[in-house]
C-alpha cells in the first residue's frame, strides 16, 4: 500500500469515527499558480474585486516547495482558481513535482490557451483531467459574456485528443463547467450536444455570483420555475448522450459541505484558504486558515478555523461566520449574492 492509498485509509476512518482533528492528510489540494488572467469576463469577480488588496502575481518556488512533500499523499492536484493558470511559468514545475509523485492533476482553464503545442506539453505532463469554463452553446452568447468565439474553446479538446494520440498515450478525461444565467441556461441542452461530440463525459452547472448589482438581473433565482424547464431539457439530453450533468437546485438549505474535512486552497502568494468557495481577499466569505511562509501545510491541516467548522459539521458548536450563509451550503438568492 501507497502513501496515497493508506492516507485515504486513514481519512475514510477517521471519518466514520467522527474525528474532528485529523492525522490524515488533505485528500486534495487546489492551488492558484497564478493570479492573472487574459480575459475579462463580466460575470467573474474579477471585475469587482479590489484590486488593491489582490495584487497580480505568481507562485514563487518556496511555495512550490512547501507544497511537494504532500503531493505523494493527494488524491488530486487541482490546478486553477479565479485566473488563467496556463499563463504562469510555475504551472510546468508544479505539474512535474505531481508527475514525479504519481499524483493525478487536474486542470481548470478558460480554454483560449490550448493550441496545439500546449496540450501536447500537457499531456506529456501526464494531466489526468481537463475542466474548460464554457458558459454557452452559440457564438453571439460567448462573444458577449467572455469575448471569444465558441470553436476557440471547444476546440481545445480536439487538439488535446489529437496530441494524445500523436503521444500515444490516453487523453486526459474532459469536462466543462458551465456558469447558468438567464441569458444562457435555454443553451445548455445545446452544450450537452456539442460537448459529447468532443468526448466530454461531464459537464457541471452552477449558480452565478452575484458580484454587482448590474449582475443581479442575471441570477437564476428570479425565474426558478423557467430555469427549471431548462436545466431539465438539459438533464435528459445529457442522459441520451451518456453525459454526467451536474445542475444547481433552489431549495437546498444546511447543506454538510465536506470541504474543510478534504482539502485546502493554496493562493500564489502561499497564504492557505479553508475552501474555494471565495479567493478574494475583500470578499467577507473568504477563508483564511494560515500561511506556508509560517507553518506548514499538515500544521495548517489542523487550524482553528478548520477545527470549528468540523465541529460544527458534527453538531457540536456554531459555524465560522463565513460558512453560515455560504454557496457551498445554501441554494438561496441570498448565500450568491456576494456584493463586492
Amino acid at each position: 500500500m501507497n502513501d496515497r492509498q493508506s492516507n485515504l485509509q486513514l481519512h475514510q476512518s477517521e471519518m466514520a469515527a467522527g474525528a474532528v482533528e485529523l492525522h490524515s492528510a488533505p485528500l486534495t489540494l487546489q492551488v492558484e499558480p497564478t493570479s492573472v488572467c487574459n480575459l475579462e469576463c463580466g460575470i467573474c469577480g474579477r471585475q469587482y474585486w479590489d484590486a488593491t488588496k489582490n495584487p497580480p502575481g505568481e507562485m514563487p518556488a518556496w511555495v512550490i516547495a512547501k507544497i511537494e512533500p504532500l503531493l505523494p499523499r493527494l488524491v488530486e492536484l487541482v490546478v486553477g482558481g479565479y485566473a488563467e493558470a496556463t499563463l504562469a511559468k510555475s504551472l510546468w514545475p508544479l505539474l512535474e513535482a505531481a508527475r514525479k509523485a504519481e499524483c493525478p492533476t487536474r486542470l481548470i482553464t478558460n480554454g483560449t490557451r490550448l493550441d496545439l503545442a500546449m496540450c501536447r506539453r500537457l499531456v506529456e505532463a501526464g494531466l489526468a483531467h481537463l475542466v474548460v469554463s464554457i458558459d454557452g452553446a452559440r457564438e453571439p452568447t460567448l462573444r458577449k459574456s467572455r469575448g471569444i468565439g465558441l470553436e476557440q474553446t471547444l476546440g481545445g479538446f480536439d487538439r488535446m485528443s489529437d496530441a494524445a494520440r500523436e503521444l500515444g498515450v490516453a487523453a486526459p478525461r474532459f469536462q466543462i463547467s458551465f456558469t447558468a444565467t438567464r441569458s444562457n441556461v435555454a443553451e445548455l441542452a445545446e452544450l450537452v450536444d456539442l460537448a459529447a461530440d468532443r468526448g466530454v463525459t461531464e459537464i457541471s452547472a452552477g449558480h452565478l455570483k452575484i458580484y454587482s448589482k448590474e449582475l443581479d438581473c442575471e441570477s437564476l433565482f428570479h425565474d426558478p420555475a423557467g430555469a427549471r424547464q431548462h436545466l431539465k431539457r438539459a438533464q435528459e439530453r445529457a442522459a441520451a448522450r451518456g453525459v454526467v450533468l451536474s445542475v444547481p437546485g433552489f431549495e437546498k438549505r444546511n447543506a454538510d459541505c465536506m470541504m474543510p474535512f478534504r482539502m485546502l486552497f493554496v493562493k500564489w502568494n502561499g497564504k492557505v484558504l479553508g475552501c474555494c468557495s471565495a479567493v478574494f481577499e475583500n470578499d467577507k466569505f473568504n477563508f483564511p486558515v494560515g500561511d506556508l511562509s509560517e507553518k506548514s501545510l499538515l500544521e495548517i491541516w489542523n487550524d482553528a478555523a478548520i477545527l470549528s467548522y468540523r465541529r460544527a459539521q458534527r453538531r457540536q458548536g456554531e459555524y465560522p461566520a463565513q460558512c453560515v450563509n455560504c454557496a457551498f451550503r445554501h441554494d438561496t438568492y441570498e448565500a450568491h449574492l456576494r456584493l463586492l
